[in-house]
């Protein structure tokens, strides 16, 4: 029997999985009630490329560029978060997000 408490958070930077398909990386923070928080939200942006036999490339995206302009912080519902994951910090995604600050 395991009795400990999982602690997220740890890490200095969390991906999270949502139910849609969308992965969030960034600073999560979970929170009384039925939202978390999450910061300095990035998220993979694929494209497919215009040459038929080549891959598709894939980038890192800051969320707030789009052309709405949403805030800093967004809310996730927790019932949409299927699982979350503390990023190492020799991850490729937590090197860019700290070259990025």
């Amino acid at each position: 029997w395991d009795f400990t408490i999982p602690r997220v958070g740890a890490a200095r930077y969390q991906a999270v999985f949502l139910e849609n398909g969308q992965t969030w990386f960034g600073h999560y923070r979970d929170r009384l009630g039925p939202y978390a928080a999450m910061e300095a939200v990035y998220y993979v942006q694929t494209k497919a490329s215009q040459d038929a036999e080549a891959p598709p490339t894939s980038q890192l995206i800051r969320r707030g560029n789009e052309l709405h302009a949403p805030d800093s912080q967004v809310l996730i519902p927790k019932t949409a978060i299927l699982f979350i994951e503390d990023l190492r910090d020799d991850s490729p995604i937590a090197k860019y997000m700290d070259q990025q600050r």
